[in-house]
């Protein structure tokens, strides 16, 4: 009689079931001593047998992005423990496992929390206006700026309690990354340490919440507006929205990814997704519509300070502030009735739609005249329009 070989290996890997080969056999024993050895292993196996012998019992780390649940560890295995009881014992409380319903929760309110404070830092430039009441100056209104540093305050506070969460939130080690997956840190020391060492850790969290707005709305700009240095200001301007504003956007961008590192996703919904892509093109067309504000404020006050200088008196609304005038306004003509207006609901809104429309129509509206600042904005709502749809597009498939 021919000879077979022993197929029961495949049946056991397919179907569950296999010929019992003789209990006597010791290469059996062996070959399953090493099936059991590769189950322990962290990470995704090269293969995974059904059955492990009692003396060695499988014993499972906790990975982030699996949604299994963490099977009994061995006794004495400490990550074991902590991975069952979800936390452990540290100098700033109990870990906490990034997993956890609670935590992401936590996480989604935190992310809506940074994109309000996304959408406050533009509402310091509407305090400023011109041409109230036909007088030239520039006004500065100090209880609009006193709301804005109120909201300012409170988002900055959430922001101060995430935190301190992150002293003992466990994180993904990059060393054990494997294709997706990687081990959670339990260590409550190594989880401290990470976050004060870490370059986007405590001390960039520090830098996005710092007081600057604030402080020079309150304590800088309105010795400027007083002594009408219109150009100082809007130098000023400019600098928060280079060193405060845009690291708050890379903050913000930076910490939604490395929420979705550990998880996979964060609201869990396409919906939500659809509705925080909406919000972004939203922050960003109120953001452009802010600056388009402050340069129309600029152009109106360079129309004030040629008049002046060529006449002995100022006649603001009979000049400046008219479309048809002798004056080129370009791309901010929309803006001459905004910046001289009295009411709060109108200097926030218009800017956002025009802001809207211009990133939605790549620019299609805009007329800028030869000044080199105007081109150069105009350019760039260009590019950040067609930035902002393709992102937009791209998440949405």
């Amino acid at each position: 009689m021919p000879s077979y070989p022993n197929l029961h290996f495949p049946f056991s890997r397919w179907f569950g079931k296999s010929v019992q080969p003789n209990k006597g056999s010791h290469s059996y024993g062996e070959n399953r001593a090493t099936e059991c050895y590769a189950c322990t292993q962290v990470g995704v196996p090269v293969f995974h047998s059904t059955s492990c012998d009692n003396a060695n019992q499988p014993e499972w780390e906790a990975s982030a992005g699996s949604s299994l649940i963490p099977i009994k560890h061995k006794p004495g295995s400490s990550v074991g423990a902590m991975a069952r009881n979800g936390s452990g014992s540290g100098p700033f409380g109990r870990v906490l496992d990034p997993r956890r319903k609670r935590v992401q929760r936590w996480n989604r309110v935190f992310l809506l929390a940074r994109g309000v404070a996304l959408a406050i830092d533009p509402l310091f430039v509407y305090t400023l206006s011109i041409g109230r009441g036909g007088s030239p100056d520039m006004h500065m209104d100090s209880v609009l700026v006193a709301i804005v540093t109120a909201l300012r305050t409170c988002v900055d506070a959430v922001h101060i309690c995430h935190m301190w969460r992150q002293f003992w939130l466990a994180y993904v080690s990059r060393e054990s990354l494997v294709i997706g997956s990687g081990k959670l840190v339990w260590d409550a020391r190594a989880i401290a340490s990470r976050y004060v060492r870490s370059s986007d850790g405590f001390w960039f969290d520090a830098f996005v919440i710092l007081p600057i707005p604030q402080v020079l709305f309150w304590l800088v700009i309105p010795k400027l507006v007083q002594d009408e240095q219109v150009k100082l200001i809007m130098i000023i301007l400019l600098l928060i929205f280079l060193f405060n504003f845009l690291p708050r956007v890379y903050h913000s961008i930076s910490l939604m990814r490395r929420m979705e590192e550990i998880t996979g996703y964060i609201f869990g919904t396409i919906w939500w997704g659809f509705g925080i892509n909406i919000i972004a093109y939203l922050i960003a067309s109120h953001v452009v519509g802010g600056c388009w504000y402050v340069l129309a404020i600029q152009r109106v006050s360079t129309c004030v300070r040629k008049q002046c200088h060529l006449q002995s008196s100022c006649h603001l609304p009979l000049s400046c502030l008219d479309v048809n005038g002798p004056f080129s306004y370009g791309i901010y003509e929309w803006a001459l009735p905004v910046v001289s207006s009295q009411s709060v609901a109108v200097k926030i809104l218009y800017p956002i739609f025009w802001g809207l429309i211009s990133l939605s129509t790549f620019g299609n509206i805009l007329e800028p005249t030869s000044n080199w600042l105007e081109v150069v904005f105009s350019i760039s709502i260009v590019v950040w329009g067609l930035m902002l749809f393709t992102l937009l597009v791209g998440h949405i498939q």
